[in-house]
């Protein structure tokens, strides 16, 4: 039977394996995330999201604030 001081790292190891190897994939909608984080709205993800986006809000009813005031709360943290 082996302690429990044994069994850890072999278990933090292969955690440390399957994380590299997770970040070794090409991950699709980590380039997504990070277009629309930077905000470039002319990266082709991103402008499909943004129109589909703006057509459910519009088929909903739904309104969405483009921009804001120079005092609005939004805009103060951006500063």
């Amino acid at each position: 039977m082996q302690a429990s001081s044994e069994i850890t790292p072999t278990s933090h190891t292969e955690k440390e394996v399957l994380f590299d190897r997770q970040n070794s994939l090409p991950d699709a909608s980590r380039t997504f995330l990070v277009a629309l984080a930077e905000g470039r709205s002319q990266d082709p993800a991103v402008k499909a999201f943004l129109a589909m986006s703006e057509r459910y809000s519009r088929q909903h009813n739904i309104s969405l604030p483009g921009s804001f005031t120079a005092d609005h709360p939004v805009e103060e943290v951006g500063r």
